[in-house]
């Protein structure tokens, strides 16, 4: 008479395989929500980096744009509003104001604080160093002595 079935053996053997092998891929499935995030703030640093190409590129084709020294408030009709630049870089830092980069960059899904009066930051809601910032220009004397810095901080999505 034949038996059929699994010896004790084989079924420990099995269940010590399962648990090595969901050891090894649980970590990868738990630490997607921070891949997700990260790829959330590579795709805002693209649209900061789209916007103020944008903004270059139309202050070449707006007159007096190029030539104005100082900070200046342009109307640019591709973002289809004024907009507080240097040379066509986008002003940061002021959120009660209307005319700055933050208004040209949506935020509705971002905390959007502003820092040291010459960046702004898009951070995901409730994390921690965990966001998109925008430096505008350094200025001195109607010219550009440090350039402007687009960054993210993923360190604690």
């Amino acid at each position: 008479m034949k038996k059929n079935g699994f010896t004790l053996v084989e079924l420990v053997a099995v269940i010590v395989l399962l648990g090595v092998l969901s050891a090894m891929a649980l970590p990868r499935f738990i630490n997607l929500s921070a891949d997700a995030y990260t790829a959330r703030l590579q795709s805002h640093m693209g649209t900061l980096r789209s916007t103020v190409t944008m903004m270059q590129y139309s202050c070449k084709l707006t007159p007096d744009c190029v030539s104005s020294t100082g900070w200046t408030i342009t109307y640019f009709a591709a973002a289809g509003q004024n907009v507080r630049h240097f040379n066509g870089y986008p002003d940061a830092g002021m959120l009660s104001r209307d005319d700055e980069i933050d208004d040209l960059v949506d935020g509705s899904d971002w905390d959007v604080t502003a820092h040291d009066g010459n960046s702004v930051r898009w951070s995901i809601p409730g994390k921690t160093n965990c966001y998109a910032e925008y430096v505008e220009p350094v200025t001195s004397g109607g010219s550009i002595a440090a350039p402007h810095t687009i960054s993210m901080v993923n360190t604690g999505c």
